[in-house]
């Protein structure tokens, strides 16, 4: 047992203990007293096991990263014949492992033969780099021979340069060595290799070479590496020609093939989408004669390797020539360019370290493989969406005068076209600067569907409908926060390509344009007019009148048989959807269209429903990085998929808000009436928002609590349907209620809460995490929930002056 920390050690005095002490302590304060300039200080030091930071910062903190290793070139024609007098000369019982490891001149010019876990010639050797955080070398085994078997807790990926009749036995499964294909090794798996005679099927007298990459650099600087032995030579192995650890080369070239570009990079990934190492990745690039390669810049290191033809690569000031067969590395913030001779397609295989890369993966599964593909960094991958929602919001300022001029249905029907347009062009961009431009334009496209979204409902459905038809819109808008990453990480994982999950939405809103062209006429009339027993009116008139500004209390929920006009719905249809009658042409009503939404900020209900509404949705949008940098950093580690199923949790609470916010809402509504001659009161459906504020700020505070603790994943998915409950069963009762209020504004109200609320996602998806780390999620979470809280009290005072709110609304009618 052993002593408490009250316990005294044995023999030891206490007086005496505290006198040494007390000594000590004088001594030290002597000490530093006498110290008179900052040398004397800094060699002071030394005897109190401490150094001064600032004498260190420059070194520690630098301006960019300074890589000890340099570019340079491995011919194979050279170092081949030195491999195979290698494979001659010492046996396999000799050197576990034969292998000439590639090392690089800027670490020292030793050239040794070594073998995993044992080094044949120790030379006062650090460590074997080929870059700073990548080893490489070029290993062989003879006919007949075996690698022993062992496991260590490196990774490996192994690239098979020459040879038939080469195997290597992973875990119990063995797998052909094929030319040119990719085979990895994961971490702490039993494995050997082995290669097959010239009497056996499928060997030769030839050896098999393949280059090895792992990670033992980094464990330079973790100590944590070490190889266990299996007791015989080979681990117990069935024969499989197909396994997960294999990737083809034909399926990799056909791959890269089938593009149309001068040069195209495709990365190696699992079939579940990911990297094939959580510290190492792959790709292969092609180049076809005569191109060249984008400019790259970038934190990690790579080492490529000269599939098939000849070029050079421009490091910074320095060229490498290299021809096939050969292998080069580029250490890390090396700008770099491929260039390829005119006489062949050239075919490059790399791998590369991910420690630069690794927390993209959490965000999005799409975002990972767009940073593979385009070689761009976490940051501008973020952007891709940040700027997108900045657009869609901006965008919906422009909805209006566009309907202004040629009517609502065309402008949703052109918006639908353009948006189209932008996903097709975002599938095929072959640069990041490409795609986040079509991003930014299709945001532009969207928005104008999304602002004219509320003015269309109300223009559609009766009053005592409209909390039905409404909560069906904002739930569509919502879900797609939730839906989104489902669908993307499914396709992203699923293919294994970003570019078909645009290709997918291109034909998903292919169909809509569709549907829209049949189904959509335009939807402009009077406010009264459904409610007038008259001919149809011409477009000319309709742009012509104004509904009184006693329209809501004036209105009635009479009858079909009492209100159904003498309509020939044929041509109605016609004129409403394929004429110009309903094309107002208004041009200079344009620029005040575009600023009279801004208006609508001093009417006291829309600004209340723009303020819940948006921070609604912004929270949303925090929640949503928030849980995926959590759960995909350790030690929790999730995967994309993973990450993307607790979306779930939020639509279920939007499902669950539609018949509160819609059904129960109307109901509310059409009750208010019993007793009572005049219509339906607009803030009847306003008590439904109690169960809201006490719903979705709750929601807040179950997640601040879940976060803190994440691996309680459950009250994270149920603070995150809390919250999405409050977007449908009670912020749509809000907006609700402002469409009820100033009818012929409802599409102003639509802009004010789509520009509030995307704005609002655009900029917490900056401060979200920085705001998390500063002050933890408990205080933050508390901060949204009071924020929110804050919303829904006063949507009180709007209850209790509804009416005068309501005839106020006369000073903003059109």
């Amino acid at each position: 047992m052993s002593p408490s920390k009250t316990e005294t050690p044995i023999n030891m005095p206490v007086a005496n203990m505290v006198s040494d002490e007390s000594r000590a302590v004088d001594s030290s304060v002597i000490a530093a007293k006498s110290l008179q300039t900052s040398e004397e200080l800094v060699e002071a030091l030394h005897g109190t096991k401490t150094a001064p930071l600032w004498a260190q910062m420059q070194r520690l903190n630098p301006a960019a990263p300074n890589p000890k290793t340099i570019p340079h070139v491995w011919s194979y024609n050279d170092i081949r014949p030195f491999l195979i007098k290698a494979g001659e000369l010492i046996t396999e019982k000799q050197a576990e492992r034969r292998v000439l490891m590639l090392e690089n001149p800027g670490r020292g010019e030793k050239f040794i033969i070594c073998d995993w876990g044992y080094l044949l010639i120790v030379e006062n050797i650090e460590a074997p780099y080929t870059t700073d955080t990548l080893y490489a070398g070029l290993q062989l085994v003879q006919p007949k021979e075996t690698a022993p078997a062992h496991r260590h807790t490196a990774f490996a990926c192994r690239f098979i340069i020459e040879g038939n009749g080469g195997f290597t036995a992973v875990h119990g499964k063995r797998v052909p060595m094929r030319a040119r294909d990719l085979i990895v090794t994961p971490t702490w798996n039993w494995h050997d290799h082995g290669k097959k005679g010239a009497d056996e099927e499928g060997g030769d007298d030839k050896p098999v070479i393949w280059l090895d990459g792992l990670d033992l650099p980094s464990f330079v600087h973790f100590p944590v590496h070490f190889v266990e032995h299996h007791s015989a030579a080979r681990y117990p192995a069935e024969d499989f020609e197909e396994s997960n650890i294999v990737y083809p080369w034909a399926k990799m070239q056909a791959k890269l093939d089938a593009s149309s570009e001068s040069w195209v990079s495709e990365p190696y990934l699992k079939p579940s989408g990911a990297e094939i190492g959580r510290i190492i990745g792959a790709l292969a690039e092609r180049l076809l004669p005569g191109s060249q390669s984008p400019a790259f810049q970038e934190t990690s290191s790579a080492v490529y390797h000269v599939i098939q033809g000849s070029g050079w690569t421009k490091v910074g000031d320095a060229v490498l020539h290299w021809k096939q067969g050969d292998t080069f590395c580029i250490p890390s913030w090396h700008q770099y360019q491929h260039f390829a001779d005119t006489d062949d397609t050239v075919y490059l295989y790399s791998f590369y370290n991910l420690l630069g890369n690794a927390w993209c993966s959490g965000l999005s599964p799409i975002f990972g493989l767009i940073i593979q593909d385009l070689h761009c960094s976490q940051t501008q991958a973020s952007a891709l969406a940040t700027y997108a929602l900045l657009a869609l919001g901006l965008s919906n300022l422009f909805a209006l005068p566009l309907a202004s001029l040629i009517g609502k249905r065309f402008t949703v029907l052109g918006s639908l076209v353009l948006f189209i347009t932008c996903n097709i062009w975002s599938s095929e961009a072959t640069s990041y600067e490409s795609l986040r431009n079509s991003r930014i334009v299709g945001g532009l496209a969207g928005g104008l569907v999304e602002a004219l979204g509320p003015i269309i409902v109300a223009e559609t459905f009766p009053t005592h409908h409209l909390a039905k038809a409404m909560v069906v819109y904002v739930g569509f808008l919502a879900a797609g926060s939730a839906i989104g990453p489902l669908v993307a990480g499914a396709v992203g994982v699923g293919l294994g390509s970003w570019r078909w999950y645009l290709r997918i939405l291109s034909i998903m809103t292919g169909a809509n344009l569709f549907a829209s062209i049949l189904m959509l006429p335009e939807t402009t009339h009077d406010i009264d007019e459904l409610h007038l027993p008259t001919d149809v009116v011409s477009g000319d008139d309709i742009a012509g009148q104004k509904p009184s500004t006693t329209s809501i209390e004036d209105v009635r929920t009479p009858s079909l048989a009492e209100t159904a006009p003498s309509i020939d719905f044929g041509k109605e249809y016609m004129s409403r959807s394929f004429s110009a009658n309903y094309v107002p042409l208004r041009w200079r009503e344009m620029p005040r269209r575009l600023i009279q939404p801004l208006q609508l900020l001093s009417a006291p209900q829309v600004l209340v429903t723009v303020y819940v509404f948006g921070l609604t949705i912004g929270w949303t949008v925090i929640i949503s990085i928030i849980v995926a940098v959590v759960y995909a950093s350790p030690p929790l580690l999730w995967d994309s998929r993973s990450i993307g199923l607790l979306n779930i949790s939020s639509l279920i609470g939007l499902l669950a808000g539609l018949p509160v916010g819609g059904y129960f809402a109307d109901l509310l509504f059409i009750r208010s009436t019993r007793g009572h001659t005049r219509e339906p009161d607009p803030r009847s459906r306003l008590p439904i928002m109690a169960l809201g504020a006490l719903v979705s700020p709750s929601g807040c505070l179950i997640l601040g609590y879940g976060l803190r603790h994440p691996e309680s994943w459950i009250l994270v998915c149920v603070g995150w349907c809390l919250l999405g409950f409050g977007l449908t069963g009670a912020a749509n009762v809000l907006l609700t209620y402002s469409a009820n209020s100033i009818p012929s504004r409802t599409g102003d109200i639509g802009v004010l809460v789509n520009v509030m609320k995307n704005c609002l996602a655009f900029s917490v998806s900056y401060a979200s995490l920085p705001w998390m780390y500063a002050m933890g999620s408990v205080k933050q979470f508390a901060i949204m929930a009071a924020l929110l809280w804050f919303g829904y009290l006063l949507t009180i005072p709007v209850w209790i002056w509804s009416k005068f709110l309501v005839r106020r609304s006369a000073m903003y009618i059109e």
